[in-house]
């Protein structure tokens, strides 16, 4: 669902398990990763991992890092971050 800056802090209050945020106002995608780190923290994430995705990039390192369990938290808050515009097959 495509939602706006002004409806985020409502669309929060829900639990979602994913967003996806795509902009061409680089502050304004921003904002909005800064809105759902705040939401994520008051919800219970405390660790968080940024992953930046590129051509040689492995999912592999993905997959490992969600099979790994932390002694103190139980959820963690993980960031894709894509370094291009269209994905490649691999």
């Amino acid at each position: 669902m495509k939602i706006n800056i002004d409806q985020l802090p409502q669309y929060l209050t829900k639990s979602h398990a994913g967003f996806w945020l795509a902009s061409d106002e680089v502050f304004l995608q921003q904002m909005a990763a800064d809105l759902i780190r705040q939401s994520a923290i008051k919800s219970g994430f405390v660790d968080r991992t940024v992953f930046h995705v590129d051509n040689h990039f492995s999912w592999e390192v993905v997959f490992q890092q969600l099979n790994n369990r932390s002694l103190f938290c139980d959820t963690q808050l993980l960031e894709l971050r894509f370094m291009q515009d269209k994905f490649s097959d691999a």
